[in-house]
């Protein structure tokens, strides 16, 4: 007797190691999930907002199209410079466009030297800069040296006098032969863009940054003291920006607020602009930490109760398990048809009334067709039932493969089956039935000895009305509009 109970000391002890073993890796793994979690959330806001920037440029984009068309027939008269008529006309356009959207803060125009020959601000036409050469800035440059595109977007520029970051939006004016005329640029304020960001409210440490193809900083949320518009040492951000990936997760302390952060970069499409969403590290770990200590407590608890009850917490679970597994064993014999695998009359009965009620409840259509294998007696008579039984689990096979998996799908007589379609209408379902009676035509069961049996089936569609009280009623109508199908010849679907 003592060695048997130093035995289970012993095992019981094993026991405490091992579990204290599995709940390190456990541990280790979730604090992996927590990280991934993290990554996974700030890339899915990162793309969210990445979207909510490219829809906002877009629609900066169709006021820029509206200036092309009323600005276009006036350019062949700046192809020199600036006219005070043609100036005039330009800027009056410009200053109904420029309070369309809250954005922009000044429209310019140039022409195809770069000269600067129209612009307005909030406040009204600049008249200082026209005749101004502009052909040295991105906004024209670049359109000018890349011939084959005709929309850009600027890198981040700051204004000399309040120091606000801005960048610019530019639409090139070409003629028929898409020789360059001129350019219009928007000026839209980085600061604008918050409201397309919300305040980083996903984490109490959640931050959101908008850079540019360079690394400078447009916008950061919350704001950073003397940040924006400067290129701050990011290593991850610059290797993400010189791969050419779209998106990348990566923890690196921030060089705007310098905490260690779970970061999420994206780039937006067509832009040259990147998404930072971060949230700082000691946050998403510091439900992970609580969990730590008390999985600590919770392990020297366990290796106590274990030294007292380990045989018989095995036996025990051992028990419970078996009962468990004779339950789901039993519970899928009673739903289950055993030849074809699909749902027997009883469970299915079960599952269409649920589907009858729930159509009641939310005023939705539902259609049931009813499915009999054309001849099958002969198919037993001339291949034996060994052939007919393939024949059964075929058609099951093929018509699991056709129907969602919101469908009901059992086996109610001998080669018999119905299916229950919830949210489908009568020409709906008439549909269904015809694309299943088809393929199911085609199919020849090949069996051992070599011989190809066919077989085809016939179906009724019915759907339920008003007057419907039960499945029956409804399968009833099937079930007649099956044996219709019969009377007209088989292998084809009739409703009622």
């Amino acid at each position: 007797m003592p060695i048997r109970r130093n035995y289970f000391i012993l095992l019981a002890a094993l026991a405490s190691l091992l579990l204290a073993a599995a709940d390190a890796y456990l541990l280790t793994r979730s604090r992996r999930e927590a990280v991934e979690a993290a990554k996974q959330r700030n890339a899915n806001i990162a793309r969210l907002l990445a979207e909510r920037l490219s829809g906002a440029i877009r629609e900066i984009d169709y006021i820029m199209l509206d200036v092309y068309d009323d600005v276009y027939p006036i350019m062949p008269g700046l192809a020199r410079g600036p006219r005070p008529e043609a100036t005039r006309r330009m800027n009056l356009i410009l200053e109904r466009k420029i309070k369309t959207h809250p954005w922009i803060f000044g429209f310019g125009v140039m022409n195809a030297r770069g000269i600067f020959v129209a612009g307005v601000d909030r406040e009204g036409p600049v008249k200082g800069s026209v005749g101004a050469d502009r052909s040295f800035r991105e906004y024209y440059s670049y359109l000018a040296s890349h011939p084959d595109e005709d929309v850009h977007c600027s890198g981040a520029f700051q204004e000399m006098n309040t120091k606000d970051i801005w960048f610019a939006f530019s639409r090139a004016i070409k003629d028929e032969r898409r020789r360059l005329w001129g350019v219009i640029y928007a000026g839209l304020y980085a600061r604008n863009m918050s409201g397309l960001f919300g305040e980083g409210r996903f984490a109490h440490s959640g931050a959101v940054a908008v850079v540019d193809g360079s690394g400078r900083l447009l916008l950061h949320i919350p704001p950073v003291a003397d940040g924006d518009g400067k290129r701050t040492p990011y290593s991850v951000l610059d290797e993400f920006l010189q791969s050419g990936q779209s998106q990348h997760e990566a923890i690196a302390v921030s060089p705007w607020d310098k905490k260690d952060r779970i970061s999420a970069f994206h780039r937006v499409e067509d832009l040259p602009y990147t998404i930072v969403v971060s949230s700082a590290v000691s946050e998403d770990l510091g439900q992970w930490r609580s969990q730590l200590r008390y999985h600590i407590i919770g392990i020297a608890a366990i290796v106590l109760l274990l030294m007292g009850t380990a045989l018989l917490a095995g036996r025990l679970l051992k028990a419970k398990n078996l009962l468990e597994v004779q339950a789901i064993e039993l519970e899928r014999q009673a739903k289950t048809d055993v030849l074809t695998g699909i749902s027997n009359r009883r469970h299915f009965f079960e599952m269409a009334e649920r589907e009858l009620m729930r159509a009641r409840r939310s005023e939705k259509p539902m259609a049931m067709l009813m499915m009999d294998i054309d001849h099958f007696k002969r198919i037993n008579d001339k291949c034996g039932h060994g052939a007919g039984d393939e024949v059964l689990r075929s058609l099951c096979l093929i018509s699991q493969g056709m129907i969602r998996n919101i469908d009901v799908f059992g086996r109610i007589g001998g080669e018999e089956f119905a299916i229950v379609l919830p949210e489908t209408s009568l020409e709906q379902a008439q549909t269904v039935a015809e694309r299943l009676r088809d393929k199911l035509s085609e199919t020849h069961l090949e069996l051992s000895s070599g011989e190809r049996v066919p077989f085809t089936v016939s179906i009724g569609v019915s759907a339920l009305n008003n007057d419907d009280n039960s499945v029956e009623s409804v399968l009833k109508r099937a079930d007649v509009a099956m044996y219709k199908a019969k009377k007209y010849g088989r292998n084809r679907v009739c409703s009622n």
